[in-house]
């Protein structure tokens, strides 16, 4: 029947999705792939309810829905996701997860409803080429993560290309090695079915390819689940095997992978250990690892969040707020450019936190079941021995991985397209026939067929096309060639009220403090209409989205930078209280991380009020000692409240710990203070300390050549202004004005027009 092999065709086209990412779309690897497969299985389930409506479709005789147990348990899975959002910290986030994610209850429903589409449509011929499909799939991941590797090899240079952790087409090596893994899985499942030597040999040979990829990956998690997967292999095949001799090869195997850890833990410091393949990798596990530390953090901040709402949890997507409640400060010494954890990195414990006993319970309910079907299956016959441990192996090696790693929608729905596998070589059909003579159907079925294919259309199809279009109009925004352009695409990209918004704001809410800064250098009436225009839009939106999520501290953030823009603009002191207000709301969803306080102290700098500044950068420094971005805050604050020598120290002790992208703005603000101090000679040692630190500094070299005329000292003042203009050639006809300026005599002038 033609609308049974469009809908076949629509989802053996979801085998792309590992495959597509465009760098036009905000989020490129998450959101474009995340539509399509959204869009594809939207289509296959609007075939569906015609069919159905028809009569055209009818639940198989041998199949009853109560004995597809992965169904039953998807449901549930699927139900306590949408009754703990109910209960939880924002429903909004749960039932859509950010923009960065795509996420939440939205995503999972799509996978859920993909599943049992492959279930209604797919029968051995169709599950066959849809394998043949994902592998293909799999192998163009492997073959582009390999030229990534190898560019002087293959003369090609791809994005990230070089040595180092493969992201293929994926964007991340984690979710490359996941699906990698797959990948060998179905090639050696495709192994076990296929009758032709050629193709035997066909699939051992992508299993060469893949495997060599996978070892590129370089994700420790994935490593270990494969050796997971191997050991149970061996295990199986030692117990169920009828040859002696394979047995006796397990043992041996199974033996030699036991030595083998133990050598590889004794002797883990040797280089050539450490230089060898995957096992290299496995080397570096170290608890005092920084990205184990990390980890760490994360998975005690889920098991008490876990404890706090054991039952219900606080909600799919909503970990983020357990994550800030219990932030341990000592994160900033690990990893200060990744301070944010939306996933506890164990999926064991995010299902803990964010759904509480009852997803946990759902989610062991799939176990139960995955391992019914194939100890059941295998003793009734209807499950080979080679499926029985190719299927145990794969599914110790998923369960191992996703202990260190969160699923995304490319693992999600292979893993679900092998417990598809799994049901259908139980269950040997699908879940309904077809019939090209229709049944005449029931007074109710034309009209729930109706409903259903309006509520798939308006809020399947419809919002994922406003999706795909809003992010799109952000990054038209950040490309746009004027103002006026750029206002256009940013509110176009808003307009999707439904899901959260904050992620799309961002670019929104940089492109207005922009403007307030260009608008407090150049003042202009059209400037500030500009400004006013914005201000006003964003801070609804940003309002509108606070109460969907009171627990993002990001919103309460972005709100006071929205007043602090508006402080520059108007130097309106009420801004004041609403700026430190909305960064004291942070502070109260996350009480231990210091860079809030540093935030805070950046408002007080902006308003003025040094001392208070002072005293947030000082609760920021006993909180963790060693956050460098601190110091640089430090250096601001006692500046902004007039205590030079003391900000002077801090300057110090920052060059001492290490630059952070604030400190040269931090140095020249400060060596100005001391310019109008009369303390010309200090400023001078602090631009002398930044290019010590800093040698290509531009802006330290541009104020020695100041400071230098301050000193009477022309020539130096030329040199400087001389090494400036070489180390950035768009400086050249500032640096000849002020060449210029000085060998005319015009020093006083000079000074005056510069501020100084």
């Amino acid at each position: 029947m033609l609308r049974i092999r469009a809908a076949r065709f629509l989802l053996y086209l979801t085998a792309l999705t590992p495959l597509l990412y465009a760098g036009s779309f905000y989020f490129p690897y998450v959101v474009p792939r995340t539509i399509l497969f959204r869009l594809l299985v939207e289509a296959a389930a609007l075939i569906f309810i015609w069919l159905w409506s028809q009569g055209q479709l009818r639940l198989s005789a041998s199949q009853r829905w109560h004995h597809n147990y992965f169904i039953l348990a998807l449901g549930l899975i699927i139900a306590a996701d949408f009754i703990t959002g109910v209960f939880g910290l924002s429903f909004n986030n749960s039932l859509f997860g950010d923009i960065e994610r795509s996420w939440g209850v939205y995503t999972i429903f799509h996978l859920y409803l993909f599943y049992v589409l492959l279930r209604i449509f797919f029968d051995s011929q169709a599950w066959k080429i849809y394998l043949n499909c994902l592998l293909a799939s799999t192998l163009i991941v492997a073959v582009y993560g390999i030229i990534q590797y190898y560019p002087d090899v293959f003369h090609i240079t791809l994005f990230q290309a070089g040595p180092g952790r493969i992201l293929s087409t994926l964007g991340n090596p984690a979710y490359t090695a996941m699906t990698l893994m797959f990948g060998l899985g179905l090639a050696v499942y495709l192994i076990l079915k296929s009758n032709l030597k050629w193709q035997r040999y066909l699939y051992a040979v992508l299993i060469i390819i893949q495997f060599f990829a996978f070892t590129l990956t370089g994700i420790r998690g994935a490593y270990l689940g494969f050796l997971a997967g191997l050991a149970m292999a061996l295990i199986l095949a030692l117990f169920v095997s009828q040859k002696r001799l394979v047995r006796r090869m397990s043992l041996v195997l199974l033996l030699f992978l036991l030595i083998a850890a133990g050598l590889f833990f004794s002797f883990r410091g040797n280089h050539v250990v450490r230089n060898l393949p995957l096992v290299g990798r496995l080397a570096s596990i170290n608890l005092n690892d920084g990205t184990v530390k990390t980890r760490l953090i994360s998975w005690r901040a889920a098991w008490r969040g876990f404890k706090d709402n054991p039952i219900l949890g606080v909600g799919l997507e909503n970990y983020g707020a357990v994550f800030n409640k219990y932030f341990d400060p000592i994160y900033y010494s690990l990893a200060s450019s990744e301070p944010y954890f939306d996933r506890a990195h164990n999926s064991f414990l995010d299902i803990l936190a964010a759904t509480g006993l009852m997803g946990a319970l759902a989610f062991l309910t799939l176990i139960v079941c995955l391992y019914y079907y194939l100890w059941q299956g295998y003793k009734s016959g209807r499950l080979t021995r080679g499926e029985l441990i190719l299927f145990n192996s794969l599914a110790a090696a998923y369960f191992a991985h996703i202990f260190f790693v969160f699923d995304d929608i490319n693992s999600l729905l292979l893993f679900f397209v092998f417990l598809g596998l799994i049901e259908f070589t139980y269950h040997k059909n699908p879940l309904f026939d077809s019939s090209t003579a229709a049944t005449k159907p029931g007074s109710l079925r034309l009209p729930a067929a109706l409903i259903m294919g309006l509520i798939v259309v308006w809020f399947g199809l419809v919002l994922n096309i406003r999706i795909a279009r809003a992010s799109l109009s952000v990054i038209d925004g950040l490309l746009a060639r004027d103002n006026k352009e750029a206002v256009q695409h940013f509110r176009e990209a808003l307009a999707v009220k439904s899901i959260p918004r904050l992620g799309l704001a961002d670019s929104y809410v940089d492109w207005l403090v922009k403007t307030a800064n260009d608008y407090k250098k150049v003042p202009t009436p059209e400037g500030q209409r500009l400004f006013d225009d914005n201000f006003a839009f964003i801070k609804i939106v940003l309002e509108e989205e606070l109460n969907k999520n009171k627990y993002n501290p990001i919103i309460f953030l972005k709100l006071s930078t929205l007043y602090c823009s508006h402080f520059l603009v108007y130097g309106d002191g009420a801004d004041k209280d609403f700026a430190v207000a909305y960064v004291d709301g942070a502070i109260a969803l996350s009480p231990d991380r210091p860079q809030y306080y540093n935030l805070l102290a950046e408002t007080y700098v902006i308003f003025g009020d040094g001392k208070k500044a002072a005293a947030a950068a000082e609760k920021s420094l006993s909180l963790n000692p060693d956050y460098v971005e601190t110091y640089v805050y430090l250096v601001r604050s006692y500046a902004a409240d007039n205590q030079l020598d003391k900000s002077f120290s801090y300057f110090q002790e920052s060059l001492k710990r290490g630059l952070s992208a604030n400190t040269e703005d931090a140095a020249l603000e400060l060596g100005n203070k001391f310019i109008k101090g009369n303390q010309v000679a200090k400023a001078a040692e602090i631009y002398r300390l930044l290019l010590t630190a800093k040698p290509a500094s531009t802006k330290a070299f541009i104020n020695l050549s100041i400071v230098s005329l301050r000193l009477n000292k022309p020539d130096d003042a030329i040199k400087y202004a001389e090494q400036a203009a070489e180390l950035d050639n768009s400086l050249k006809s500032e640096v000849d004005y002020i060449i210029g300026q000085i060998r005319a005599g015009n020093i006083e002038q000079l000074l005056e027009k510069l501020g100084v």
